[in-house]
């Protein structure tokens, strides 16, 4: 599972040999029954007129990870260059999962332009404004570091046979207790399913290092497609550009399971925030880019006395788009 070196082409063959066994429809109808049972009881405690609660991925993982995070990020909050790389990286993704080159001459070196054509088609002048903004240095850096993630994505997708119909950016929503509750994402790349007679294989694509956490987020994608299909992939897999590693796990029924308890226990605590309790705080390596930090004393000592960032963590390129989508709307 997951060594350097090894391709999504890899792991779809694996796939192909030797599938997984499937997750039973009984399993799957019993863990939907689960979740709407416990999450119908806690949409009980939330106020109908602030809309419903929704779950994004990433508020999922912060409110997990530190209640208090999760509150101080409610509010919207300005771009990062990080994310606007993510959405870049993810542009480029999609070319070359669709079969395209990145130009000549320059090869990957033109990933920028890439990503800028495909801004245009899809008309997002925000972001078309912002790198159309960017002058000297800071266009070189950002060329670069584009490059280099794409020459990396490249060699990590190998050459993907068309049968297995890839394709970037599916959205899934699911919604609980009668539309109080909704849980949404969008997975990276897609491939197999129904339509190809082959199985479901999700993948999502982080720009930073491997991190023990990226399997909880694949766990979730997991349950929401089988939820939204009636049938749960076969496999999830991660590739990360830091390190440039795919890590694929088989999903069984006890991933799911791990999920639907997850997505509980974050809806309980959301509930219980929305309803003005007391947030607890957990120090984390998430404490240096919290803007709760210079008032949170537990985080402030974490920080000044952590001497190294353990799993390389930082601001990682990833597209936090059903996060911003969730801010957005009324509710939580």
């Amino acid at each position: 599972m997951g060594a350097v070196g090894r391709t999504l082409s890899d792991v779809l063959a694996d796939v192909l040999a030797a599938p997984p066994p499937p997750v039973s429809p009984d399993a799957l109808r019993s863990i939907r029954a689960a979740l709407d049972d416990a999450l119908t009881a806690v949409a009980d405690d939330l106020d109908p007129a602030a809309g419903p609660l929704r779950l994004p991925k990433g508020r999922v993982s912060e409110v997990l990870a530190c209640e208090r995070a999760v509150l101080a990020n409610l509010a919207p909050r300005p771009v990062s260059e990080a994310a606007r790389l993510g959405r870049l990286l993810d542009r480029v993704a999609a070319h070359l999962v669709l079969g395209g080159d990145l130009g000549e001459p320059g090869g990957v070196g033109d990933a920028l332009g890439v990503a800028r054509d495909a801004l245009c088609a899809e008309d997002d002048p925000e972001l078309l404004a912002w790198v159309d903004g960017l002058g000297g240095p800071d266009r070189e850096r950002v060329r670069t570091n584009l490059a280099g993630h794409a020459e990396s994505l490249a060699a990590s997708l190998g050459v993907l046979d068309p049968a297995w119909w890839p394709r970037c950016e599916s959205r899934a929503t699911v919604t609980f207790a009668g539309g109080r509750i909704v849980a949404g994402a969008a997975f990276d790349l897609v491939l197999g399913g129904r339509p190809t007679g082959r199985p479901t294989v999700l993948v999502e694509l982080k720009s930073g290092p491997t991190r023990p956490e990226h399997r909880q987020d694949v766990f979730w994608y997991a349950l929401l497609c089988a939820l939204r299909d009636g049938e749960a992939p076969a496999v999830v897999a991660t590739w990360s550009g830091g390190d440039a590693t795919v890590v694929d796990t088989p999903v069984a029924e006890g991933v799911l399971e791990s999920a639907a308890r997850r997505v509980i226990d974050a809806a309980v605590r959301l509930t219980r925030l929305a309803s003005g309790g007391e947030p607890d705080m957990t120090p984390s390596g998430r404490c240096r880019w919290c803007r709760a930090l210079p008032r949170c004393t537990p985080g402030t000592l974490w920080v000044d006395a952590a001497d190294a960032d353990p799993y390389g963590l930082g601001e990682v390129w990833d597209d936090d788009a059903d996060d911003a989508e969730a801010a957005a709307e009324d509710g939580w």
